[in-house]
């Protein structure tokens, strides 16, 4: 079992499960055990699920390897084991008995419990879900296969570990490979900027041996017209969707050049031009920069030869060299150390140890060693991995000087393996690793030596002090407690330097004239890194440096930053002053107390404010005390992610002196209506601590749009033999019929089909958007595989709205058959009485639509008791290839129809049933009213043409309420009226009704916040 690192910090890094996959997987390999991604109701009968092997293997693999035991809780595995249970299946729900002595699972009508024991060990775990999962094997008639069941009780156990323990099943993994596209865009391989004075597109940089390079084009060249359209308005962003096409086409662009007499046209063929590995530039006074994207596989050697180019290009002589490791994900952890090997002589680069994992440690190899020249390394918090390694050695070792922000902080090893017998891969934290003199950089990352801070008040919203908040509050959320060991909120940096983004009224910063003192020479405003401060920062310093020695370095440096320091502060008081805000500094030499006042209030709004429109917060401050306030700021503190940690700068103020501030935002149109304490926290420079401004801001929402659908399987000549059923072999279309039945108007949802074991050409098309009242239809084309066998086929389609967040889920009754009889000489029948037509020759099938009394139709078959009629279409349908079709399949039964002789004189009549009409909520309560108690009952009706089979409450992980009405076959219109028995947190609380019917899973979500009557009166 190799030990790798994972490359990347995300869990997009599965690409890397993608390389080993096909080695731990063979196709000639035999399993034990089904596949997890096998959907057959026969094959999942017959996995295991009461002797849980996944879930068996996974503990014992966890305490062979895991780099902390000490963290095992069998209570709480157990636990979330049981929670993933609930959430996997909708049928589920775990009750707990007070003190948790025993616990009820029910499913369905059936109920078991079983009384809570003594947790010894890791293997209880097992234990103790063993019968659960032998009483969910033995009543579960469900949908999902019994082998996915115990999957999510396995990510349930794990969950209560880190996130990058985690194990994932094989057909994940391909549905991820599946969703890339598999045709990437061609470029021309050039960096573009947008010129507002010219309003045309300018070319920054050219990549070498691309194809703006082949074609002679030079930086500074500008873009007149692409493709014969002249190039006026609409931004960047637009002309680039434009220039960028096809792989291996061509686009003509006219460029003018400084110098020509008239413009040119040029021609290029685009080219498949991935980003460079490396990147150089040799900056003003002789200074190097390399940018490294990430450690992949040749990295270091990459480096030397650029660094070979940097000497040339210097005479010989270069005087430092900028090593930019921003936005570096990490990889191979050997070329980080061969990096490292090329500026340490001697030294520790990186080690790594673990409870169960021997202590390991890289050094340098100590040949082929640069000049001992001045170094500056460039991070931020997207540098993981890898990129924090060699960072974190370059500074422990005393060699390079660390500027930018503070790092990801990812400092586990993980040991990827799999489990070929159960069709799954695994990766688990079996490591720390260490940087010297023995730091660990989990979670904490790497802390830069000059601090730079971004800083932006040109835009309305304000990022000045609440970066730091947002970076802690991620990083908590990133890693569990225990690894949060060495975090350190309030990082010690050597300097810490805030810049404005953007120019300041007045501002000289960026000259195009170089100055005479080669010290304070500015990189050109024409080279691709004139905008980047961080970069000019490092060449600012490494031109003022004369040592290689990191404490000598900055020694030298310390000053001439100070002084960097105090312009930025001038830039940002001229920035503020514009905005009408006095920033001075504060002269007190101790801290002082501050007597403020404030006042909330909305100015374009009333509450309840209504989601979707922009909104006017004013807020007021008045200074009451005998000592005026310098610096005074605020931060908005909530549980709403677009209102969390919303500045306001407020700057001095005088005694008696008040000032306003404006902050604007936008609730989404997903939220439902609710209500959330919001609490303004202040703060100032010398002065001790404010009371903060508490505000409840409750919200209501507009009417949402419903949606009926109606579908349709057409399966004309030649692919298919016009039956309208599914055969092997066969090209069908689904004619899918979205009817916006009321409320607001909808934009553009997007519309998925799910066909297991078929391909579905374009499953996911974006719908126009839909008025009240309207339709739209959308067509998809799937080919049924030759050797398809005769079955019921797991099928779904799903709506999405993505600005009303409605995510509706329905399973569709798609079938695929054997050879049908052959079609009969024409004979026609006629129904008595109003009849049902359904998609199938089963009468338990889907129906589609209503016929009536006295009609008269063709009959092509008759199989099973079932005749296939023919139906005219109301009109010729026109699929997206532009084929008509006019005729439409259906049977009804045969018993519900008698023959005749007689041809139809009339057009039958036919009455299109919705296969989707959603059950009618109605809550009983006001949810942009606090709730005062934690124990509340709401009242809801719900109403359902289809009858209702379960309903449910979702928070969270829990599943506080579950209720049965017609379980095994629901009909009827139901209507019921029912209390809601909660059991709510202090705050906003997030919950999620799910009503099932005999047309699929309904979900609505709805907020309640709870604030007790002591917080209220305070």
């Amino acid at each position: 079992m190799g030990l790798r690192c994972l490359s990347s910090f995300r869990w997009l890094g599965v690409v890397l499960f993608l390389s080993v996959g096909w080695v731990v997987f063979p196709s000639s390999s035999a399993q034990a055990y089904p596949s997890s991604t096998s959907r057959s109701p026969q094959t999942a009968r017959s996995y295991p699920l009461s002797k849980m092997p996944l879930l068996r293997l996974v503990l014992r693999l966890l305490q062979r390897f895991y780099i902390d035991p000490t963290q095992f809780k069998a209570q709480n595995m157990h636990r979330s084991g049981l929670q993933a249970l609930e959430r996997k299946l909708a049928e589920v729900q775990v009750t707990w008995a007070p003190q948790n002595k025993a616990y009820t699972v029910r499913l369905g009508p059936h109920t078991q419990t079983w009384r809570t024991r003594r947790f010894i060990g890791l293997f209880d775990v097992w234990l103790r879900l063993r019968p659960v999962a032998e009483f969910v094997g033995k009543h579960y008639k469900g949908d999902v296969p019994i082998s996915e069941i115990e999957y999510a009780m396995v990510i349930g156990v794990m969950s209560t570990l880190d996130k990058q323990t985690r194990v994932i099943s094989r057909e994940i993994l391909m549905r991820r490979r599946a969703l890339r596209p598999q045709r990437k865009k061609g470029k021309i391989g050039a960096v573009l900027s947008w010129d507002k004075k010219t309003k045309k597109i300018l070319i920054r940089s050219v990549v070498q041996d691309g194809p703006a390079d082949l074609a002679g084009l030079k930086p500074n060249d500008r873009i007149l017209a692409v493709d014969g359209a002249k190039v006026q308005d609409g931004g960047l962003r637009e002309w680039i969707g434009k220039i960028i096409g096809l792989r291996g086409s061509r686009i003509a662009l006219t460029i003018a050049r400084e110098g020509w007499a008239k413009p040119k046209r040029v021609v290029l063929i685009r080219a498949l031009m991935a980003p460079p590995l490396v990147v150089s530039h040799l900056l003003p006074g002789k200074v190097g920069y390399i940018r490294l994207r990430q450690f992949s596989q040749g990295a270091s050697l990459l480096i030397r030869e650029h660094l070979a180019r940097l000497r040339q290009k210097a005479k010989g002589n270069l005087l430092g060299l900028a090593l930019d490791l921003r936005n570096n994900p990490g990889g191979r952890i050997t070329e980080a150390v061969k990096i490292c090997s090329l500026f340490v002589e001697r030294g520790e680069v990186v080690t790594y140890a673990g409870a169960n994992t021997k202590r390991k440690t890289y050094n340098v190899t100590g040949s082929n060693v640069e000049a001992q020249y001045p170094l500056v390394v460039l991070i931020n918090d997207l540098s993981a991995s890898a990129s924090e390694l060699l960072s974190g050695a370059l500074q422990g070792n005393n060699r390079a000087l660390v500027i930018g922000q503070q790092s990801y902080g990812k400092g586990t090893v993980q040991s990827v393996s799999g489990m070929p017998r159960l069709g799954l891969l695994y990766r688990v934290t079996v490591a720390q690793y260490m940087v010297p003199p023995d730091r660990s950089i989990q979670m904490v990352g790497i802390a830069p030596d000059i601090a730079l801070t971004p800083i932006s008040v040109k835009s309305r919203n304000v990022s000045y002090f609440s970066k730091p908040l947002r970076d802690q509050e991620a990083r908590k959320k990133r890693w569990p407690k225990f690894l949060q060991q060495y975090s350190d909120p309030d990082a010690h940096f050597l300097m810490n330097i805030s810049y404005l983004t953007h120019d300041a009224p007045g501002d000289r910063f960026r000259r195009k004239k170089r100055p005479r003192s080669l010290k304070t020479w500015w990189i050109d405003a024409t080279h691709p890194l004139a905008d980047d401060f961080e970069v000019w920062v490092a060449r600012y310093m490494l031109a003022n440096a004369q040592s290689s020695n990191r404490d000598v370095f900055f020694k030298r440096v310390k000053r001439p930053l100070e002084r960097l320091k105090q312009l930025q502060q001038r830039r940002l008081v001229r920035a503020l002053k514009k905005r009408k805000i006095d920033w001075q500094a504060s002269s007190a030499s101790k801290n002082v107390p501050a007597n403020i006042t404030a006042k909330v209030k909305l100015l374009n709004a009333k509450l309840p404010v209504l989601t979707g429109k922009t909104i006017k917060m004013q807020v007021t401050v008045r200074s009451d005390g005998k000592v005026g306030v310098y610096r005074l700021r605020a931060i908005v503190h909530t549980q709403l992610p677009m209102l969390r940690y919303k500045e306001m700068l407020f700057g001095t103020l005088r005694p008696g002196q008040s000032v306003t501030q404006t902050l604007e935002f936008k609730l989404p149109h997903y939220l439902r209506e609710g209500v959330v304490p919001i609490t303004i926290r202040y703060q100032a420079d010398k002065a001790l601590k404010i009371p903060s401004t508490p505000f409840l801001l409750s919200w209501r929402s507009p009417n949402r749009p419903t949606y009926r659908i109606q579908y349709q399987i057409l399966d004309p000549a030649p692919d298919g033999n016009g039956d309208g059923q599914l055969q092997a072999g066969e090209k069908a279309y689904v004619r899918m019929t979205i009817k916006q039945q009321g409320g607001a108007q909808a934009t553009r949802p997007i519309l998925r089909l799910f066909v297991e074991r078929t391909r579905v050409s374009k499953a996911r098309q974006r719908l126009k958007s839909l008025q009240p009242g309207k339709s739209q239809t959308a067509w998809f084309e799937m080919r049924v595989p030759d050797n398809a066998k005769a079955g019921r086929r797991y099928s779904t389609i799903t709506l999405v709205d993505p600005t009303f967040g409605t995510l509706i889920k329905h399973k569709l009754g798609f079938q695929v058959v054997g050879p049908l009889p052959p079609p009969r000489a024409p004979q026609w029948v006629t129904c008595s009485k109003p009849v049902l037509l359904y998609n199938g020759p089963s009468s338990q099938g889907s129906p589609i639509a209503t016929l009536g009394a006295g009609a008269t139709l063709q009959v092509k078959r008759t199989h099973l008791r079932m005749h296939q009629v023919q139906l005219p279409l109301p009109q010729a349908y026109k699929t997206r290839q532009g084929r008509e079709l006019r005729t439409l399949s259906a049977w009804l039964p045969q018993a519900m129809c008698n023959k005749t002789q007689k041809a139809p004189e009339k057009r039958p009549s036919l009455s299109w049933l919705d296969q989707f009409v959603p059950p009618k909520v109605t809550w009983g309560f006001n949810p942009t009213e606090v709730v005062r108690t934690p124990t509340p009952k709401p009242k809801l009706t719900v109403v359902s043409k289809y009858g209702i089979r379960d309903l449910f409450v979702m928070q969270k992980k829990n599943k506080p309420f579950y209720k049965v009405f017609q379980y095994k076959n629901p009909k009827g219109t139901t209507r019921t009226q029912l209390r809601l028995p909660l059991k709510l947190k202090v705050g906003w609380n997030r919950l999620r009704l799910v009503v099932r019917t005999s047309q699929g899973a309904f979900t609505y979500p709805f907020q309640l916040s709870y604030q007790p009557k002591e917080t209220a009166s305070r």
